[in-house]
C-alpha cells in the first residue's frame, strides 16, 4: 500500500453512504465474499476499504442498485 492511499473504516463507509447502505450491511459483507467493495486489511488489522476500491464499487454495483431502486419507486 502506498502512503498516499486513503483507507475508510466501516463506520466512515456507512457515513459516506448514509441512507443507502447501513453499517449493519457493511459489517455483514465481511462474512460474505464478493459482497461490497474489496476489503483491505493486513493480518490482525481491522477491516478497512481503500477509497479507490470504494469508488470502483460505486461506479458499478452501487450505481446499478440505486438505479434499480429508483426505477421501482416510480
Amino acid at each position: 500500500m502506498s502512503t498516499q492511499e486513503k483507507l475508510l473504516t466501516p463506520q466512515e463507509l456507512a457515513k459516506r453512504w448514509s441512507g443507502v447502505v447501513s453499517l449493519r450491511t457493511i459489517y455483514s459483507w465481511t462474512q460474505k465474499p464478493h459482497r461490497g467493495p474489496k476489503r483491505f486489511s493486513q493480518k490482525g488489522d481491522p477491516v478497512a476499504y481503500r477509497l479507490e476500491d470504494v469508488e470502483a464499487f460505486e461506479r458499478t454495483s452501487l450505481r446499478l442498485q440505486l438505479a434499480m431502486a429508483k426505477r421501482g419507486a416510480q
